[in-house]
């Protein structure tokens, strides 16, 4: 758990499940979208659900990001002195990337090839030209008699920039006599813009923080606390209008053990102006605000909670 107060997610993105993972061991401590061929512009897409793109702000600078690292990331790949183009398979064994990545903001600019060299071969030759600054990951697809198996190498960069939640570049392939057909995807997932209203309203004055388990039996216990004006009040506001916004496709969650509730309330009146829930083990947390449902990161957010509730 959190803590007490005495008184009162094979398509994943590595680092987002190694997140997921810490937020495990905290708790156990204290208690597909179609591709966009190179060249096109990709079609105008928003965050489903009840959200709407004004909330995020949309389009914002983000996907114009995005599709700029996807041009830089597919600049990389390595191919076959001999490799000759072809149009990219819309059919077939290579009719979409072996691997790829869920969701709306997704930026994916294909391209397909011939190349005149066995696959074992062209396997071996692309791991040798790692781009700069990814590592990489492999698989395979048995497709059965008389159908030749589907093999891909997917190279996913070791740091992103803030307006990218997962990238990588793929390599489908197979092997078609002494030849192989090769289709390259380079794939960004860029996060919603996160504009100035999504942000708290100003002039807290008062935040009810309420935490309940979710699994049975547990040795965990409901507990509840009031945050009146304060430097606590104000860390948590800040920890919340600091998180950057995340799609809800890429929720990924290990074992829920404890629900968290932050209800905040303006100077005046009993109405709520804003709420956070964070299911503790997931990477995310939802923020009601303005009649909308916004998806943001929960790292900072979960610190300030965690101080809050063990104190």
């Amino acid at each position: 758990m959190l803590g007490a107060r005495g008184h009162y997610g094979r398509r994943s993105w590595a680092c987002r499940w190694g997140l997921v993972a810490g937020l495990a061991v905290l708790t156990a401590a204290t208690g597909a979208t179609p591709s966009v061929v190179a060249g096109a512009h990709p079609p105008p897409t928003h965050p489903p659900g009840s959200t709407s793109p004004a909330a995020y702000d949309q389009p914002g600078p983000n996907r114009t990001e995005a599709r700029l690292l996807a041009m830089s990331l597919l600049a990389e790949a390595w191919l076959p002195p001999a490799a000759t183009p072809m149009p990219v398979p819309t059919h077939g064994l290579l009719s979409q990337p072996q691997t790829t990545f869920g969701g709306v903001n997704l930026i994916d600019l294909s391209a397909g090839y011939w190349a005149t060299m066995r696959t074992f071969l062209f396997q071996e030759e692309v791991v040798r030209h790692v781009p700069p600054g990814t590592s990489w990951s492999g698989g395979g697809t048995a497709s059965g008699p008389g159908t030749p198996d589907v093999y891909s190498l997917a190279f996913a960069p070791r740091q992103l920039p803030a307006f990218a939640e997962a990238a990588q570049l793929v390599y489908s392939y197979y092997g078609y006599g002494p030849r192989t057909l090769i289709r390259i995807d380079s794939e960004v997932a860029w996060r919603p813009f996160r504009g100035r209203s999504t942000e708290l309203p100003p002039r807290l004055r008062r935040a009810v923080v309420h935490s309940v388990p979710e699994v049975s039996p547990t040795t965990l216990r409901p507990q509840s606390i009031t945050l009146g004006p304060g430097s606590e009040l104000d860390a948590l506001v800040s920890a919340v209008d600091s998180e950057p916004a995340v799609s809800p496709s890429f929720t990924r969650c290990a074992l829920i053990q404890q629900k968290v509730t932050v209800t905040f309330y303006a100077a005046s009146g009993v109405r709520p102006v804003a709420e956070v829930t964070i299911l503790v083990g997931c990477v995310d947390l939802n923020l009601r605000l303005k009649g909308q449902s916004i998806q943001l990161q929960a790292s900072p957010t979960l610190g300030v909670l965690q101080r809050l509730l063990r104190s």
